[in-house]
């Protein structure tokens, strides 16, 4: 139950690969929760934040995001023409691997954010909209 809740909330809109994988085979109920899984939405939502746009969006079909995600080998396609801090980018990158143990720790992305930070604020917020 606890599972259904999770793949209806937030990965309904932000699927991770494992997890897309997984619903494909039938094999969902077998998926646990784990750090990469969520190290992967992260990566989503940093890519919201600093571009505006979801990364979903910038595919050309529904069916190409399911092709994306679900395929064994490849890599996430992500434009970053909008982002245009190298930090971030870098982030973002790492993040978004299909390969779980390719993605970022949660240190990994402190460290970046920490260095991101001393170069300039994260991120501002301008009449309550986000710069």
């Amino acid at each position: 139950e606890r599972l259904r809740s999770w793949q209806q909330g937030v990965l309904r809109d932000r699927p991770v690969p494992e997890l897309a994988r997984a619903l494909r085979r039938g094999t969902a109920d077998q998926i646990q929760a784990s750090t990469a899984q969520d190290v992967f939405v992260l990566g989503l939502l940093l890519y919201e934040a600093f571009s505006g746009t979801l990364l979903l969006e910038s595919w050309e079909e529904e069916a190409d995001a399911q092709s994306i995600l679900e395929a064994e080998e490849g890599e996430i396609p992500v434009s970053f023409r909008r982002i245009k801090d190298p930090i971030a980018r870098y982030i973002i990158s790492n993040c978004l691997r299909k390969d779980t143990g390719s993605r970022f720790a949660v240190a990994d992305i402190v460290n970046n954010l920490k260095q991101m930070r001393l170069n300039k604020p994260l991120v501002r917020l301008q009449h309550g909209v986000i710069e």
